[in-house]
């Protein structure tokens, strides 16, 4: 033997006492070996490289969490994994499968299933195609669920056979039954918050209707008997009566306003608008209350602001309403100022600034962080003192947010409050340019409160106007007869040098030429007003002042609608020759309320109590405009409004305007969908039931000649 390997082997097995063969036979087996192990020292590195890989290649296999079987183009198991046969349960070693036939051994698998047919379909040869197949639920009769990709083994057009994969997706398929339980509790849950916010809506509506439908008496009743002759003492219970009612209604718009911001369903409009307007109207209705308390209330827009903008001015006016209110109830001495301004412009769009100052008691600096929060107050006395929910501030917060602002407060305990807010509003297209005042003459402002002296001089300045002081005695008048031309902004003292100024003004021929006197008297005191006629001044200007109507006065542009100083909304009856009127109402207190402030504005009214009658009556007779209530018997406003449409098909179309109690997201819309043409809101209100009628009954203008 020449191999030193063989000789080697030889020697070893001799050592251990084995006989070895002898003879030619045996000599000729041990060459053959000696030619085969020298034919294989030339591929010891080929050899070596294959070992490493199938050695890989079977750790990666028993290593996979996956049952692995891989079978060869002949139907035959050409290798499969230990996992493979822990799954199915085989009494087989993972190699002890390798040649053996792979139906067979599949069908073997299947009998472990709830259901054979669902593995033993797959695996017919006959029926197999050439794409990847999945089944993701075989179930297994111990309750484990199983999934399998079938894979063809294909290289170069030419097929290997098929890889069989299977998954214990066990865990994930009761995970994923917990998931669809969970989905559906919660998808049940919501349902039943959805009903229950429902019933939550139609509860509050049915509260608006039913709490404002005696409302309405009560406060419309209130302002009835307040026109009739009173004793003072019973002017004062019935102030008391009217103020408790209005408290009330705030208290419920408040309820309201929050339930519908909880629910998301409180919508922000957007439409043109005047923001000087809002600003005046705000002034005028707040005013009276800051009169009767002695309260300077002023405001000052600054000049940069647009005039002509495109939002949502009711609710503007509530969050102006609620923090000017505020203010007022707060503050017993001094002032309250309103200012605008612009915290970013832009040419589409500007976001607004509005700060509210008072000089009331001030807040702690720990009450602030809590004071736009639900149910949330300063403490407890204020509670007791002021009354009022704590939704105020957490709605004018919402209110902010959904018009693209902000607000916050700032206070120091003694020495007042500001509240300043942001809101985004669009500019008109072409909006109202400030005008120009460049050639006004010199204005000068007499005897007028520290508070409203400080606005007018800064609004004055910021319009482009040198607006100066002058004291109301005799020695002025020397001033003023030495100008070609001024204006005098003033109001009358008490005392007597005061006095004599004021009538060298309206006396003195050549300053009655050259000055023109705008006299400043509160709106709400008649007596002051009646006193600065009889005294000769023609041109009164209201406290608190309107920006807007001042700034039109100085500029020569004529007054806008509804701008007129101290004029009431005066009804159309007697210029359109007193038009019928049809009211629909069933609560007779309401009826009686209704009719009685028609029949003041000189107004022939017929009166029915269900929808069927208004139909009948609306087809029986011709009127002018139609008050429906939309809650009533028989036939309620909505489908009686349908049907008098649809018999008005072709024929003049008589204005239709709603009464509900009603004050809920969507109310609006549903009378208007139904025909109706404006809507009202109970407690009715004799000013905006005038208004309304003006709106719908105004003559038609007259061609231009």
């Amino acid at each position: 033997m020449e191999n030193p390997l063989v000789k080697e082997h030889l020697e070893r097995m001799r050592a251990q006492g084995l006989i070895l063969p002898e003879g030619p036979a045996w000599e000729a087996f041990l060459e053959d070996i000696e030619a085969g192990l020298s034919a294989a020292a030339g591929q010891s590195q080929s050899a070596q490289a294959l070992s490493a890989t199938t050695t890989r290649l079977v750790a990666l296999m028993e290593n996979l969490q996956a049952a692995v079987l891989v079978e060869s183009p002949d139907h035959r198991v050409a290798l499969a994994n230990t996992t493979f046969c822990q799954m199915f349960g085989l009494e087989h070693t993972s190699w002890s499968l390798v040649q053996q036939d792979a139906i067979e051994c599949l069908a073997q698998c299947a009998e472990c299933l709830l259901d054979p047919m669902q593995l033993l379909t797959v695996a017919d040869a006959d029926a197999r195609t050439d794409s990847v197949f999945t089944l993701s639920d075989l179930r297994f009769r111990d309750g484990r669920t199983l999934s399998l990709e079938l894979v063809p083994i294909r290289l170069g057009g030419e097929g290997f056979g098929h890889l069989w994969m299977f998954h214990d997706i066990t865990v994930r398929k009761l995970d994923e039954q917990r998931f669809a339980a969970a989905a559906e509790e919660l998808a049940a849950s919501r349902d039943k918050a959805v009903d229950l916010a429902n019933l939550k809506s139609d509860f509050l509506a049915n509260m608006s209707h039913e709490i404002r439908t005696p409302m309405n008496g009560i406060i419309g009743m209130a302002g009835l008997l307040g026109d009739t002759q009173l004793a003072e003492q019973q002017r004062e219970y019935l102030e008391t009566i009217r103020s408790c009612g209005e408290s009330l209604l705030a208290l419920l718009n408040d309820i309201l306003d929050f339930s519908k911001i909880e629910a998301g369903k409180l919508s922000i409009e957007s439409i043109d608008f005047d923001l000087f307007e809002v600003i005046d109207d705000l002034m005028s209705i707040l005013g009276a209350n800051a009169f009767n308390k002695g309260v300077e209330l002023v405001s000052y827009i600054a000049p940069n602001v647009p005039r002509a903008v495109k939002g949502d001015p009711v609710r503007l006016r509530q969050i102006l309403s609620n923090l000017v209110d505020n203010g007022l109830k707060f503050t017993s001495q001094g002032f309250l100022e309103v200012r605008v301004g612009l915290a970013q412009d832009g040419e589409e769009d500007v976001l607004l600034r509005f700060e509210i100052e008072d000089t009331g008691p001030g807040m702690k600096p720990e009450a602030l962080p809590r004071l736009f929060q639900s149910f949330s107050q300063e403490d407890t006395p204020t509670t007791r003192k002021f009354g009022g929910t704590g939704l105020g501030l957490a709605i004018c917060r919402r209110l902010c947010e959904l018009m693209g602002g902000s607000i916050e407060a700032e206070s120091q305990l003694g020495r007042g409050s500001i509240f300043r807010f942001t809101l985004r509003v669009a500019r008109q297209k072409p909006g109202h340019g400030m005008p120009d005042l460049a050639t006004m003459p010199p204005v000068f402002l007499v005897g007028l409160p520290p508070a409203l002296y400080r606005s007018l001089r800064v609004q004055l300045g910021a319009w482009g106007l040198r607006a100066d002081h002058l004291s109301p005695v005799p020695d002025s008048l020397d001033l003023l007869q030495s100008l070609p031309e001024a204006w005098v902004l003033g109001c009358q003292g008490g005392g007597g040098l005061s006095k004599t100024f004021f009538q060298g003004l309206r006396e003195d021929p050549k300053l009655s030429r050259s000055v023109r006197s705008l006299i400043l008297t509160s709106r709400y005191s008649a007596s002051q007003q009646k006193d600065a006629r009889q005294a000769g001044f023609k041109e009164l200007i209201g406290m608190p002042v309107r920006s807007g109507q001042l700034l039109d006065l100085l500029s020569g542009a004529p007054r806008r609608k509804g701008a007129a100083e101290g004029a009431p909304l005066a009804p159309v009856a007697a210029e359109l020759g007193a038009p019928r009127l049809l009211l629909a109402e069933d609560n007779p207190v309401n009826q009686r309320l209704a009719l009685a402030v028609l029949k003041k504005c000189g107004y022939e009214v017929d009166a029915v109590s269900n929808g069927l009658e208004a139909l009948n009556a609306a087809m029986a007779h011709s009127y002018g405009l139609i008050l429906m209530d939309c809650q009533m018997p028989e036939m309620d406003g909505y489908e009686a409004t349908r049907r008098i449409r649809e018999r008005q098909v072709g024929r003049q179309r008589t204005p239709i305007v709603a009464l509900t109690a009603h004050a809920m997201v969507g109310d609006r819309e549903q009378c208007l969908e139904c025909g109706m043409d404006d809507y009202l809101t109970k407690p009715l209100r004799p000013d905006a039931l005038v208004a309304t009628l003006n709106k719908w009954l105004q003559p038609p203008e007259e061609p231009a000649k």
